[in-house]
């Protein structure tokens, strides 16, 4: 799996290899996924997933800004939580590190959990499957008393995304 990394993160450094779109234009898909975290016995299989969808923009000055909407399911029912992030893009590296600025709402969880802020870094790939499409991968960690959690997050974006 390392080597396929390495090979797609060539990809995305030769020539063309970014079908003539910039990486800004790339990170500012909108982007949907999920991102999985230890839920020990909250759940069978001892994992809590959270369906995660974000937008970017990224300034001039390669600051960014944009809205993460987290939606976590259990016992049949939606919860959500919209946050506003901010960070910084990282040209060379092809990725960002995005944490929370604040947050717009938030839906109260039961069995006495809480909703988390995180922070961490996302790294741009191709996506191997889906020509035209990318993958924003890493891993965001929680922060604050209790909140001591790691996340790892993969999103899909690209132009049918937009």
């Amino acid at each position: 799996m390392k080597s396929m990394q390495v090979l797609l993160l060539l990809s995305l450094l030769l020539p063309g290899g970014l079908f003539a779109q910039t990486t800004i234009e790339i990170f500012q898909y909108n982007w949907s996924g999920h991102s999985v975290q230890d839920g020990y016995a909250l759940t069978k299989d001892g994992k809590i997933y959270i369906t995660q969808r974000i937008k970017i923009r990224i300034n001039d000055d390669n600051s960014l800004s944009g809205t993460n909407v987290a939606v976590f399911k259990l016992d049949g029912v939606s919860y959500k939580r919209d946050v506003v992030i901010k960070g910084t893009y990282y040209p060379d590296k092809l990725e960002i590190y995005i944490t929370e600025d604040y947050e717009k709402s938030a839906q109260p969880l039961p069995y006495g959990l809480y909703w988390c802020p995180g922070r961490g870094t996302l790294k741009v790939f191709r996506h191997a499957q889906k020509p035209g499409r990318y993958l924003l991968k890493g891993t965001i960690n929680g922060y604050g008393e209790g909140c001591e959690t790691v996340n790892e997050m993969e999103l899909e974006g690209g132009p049918s995304g937009k």
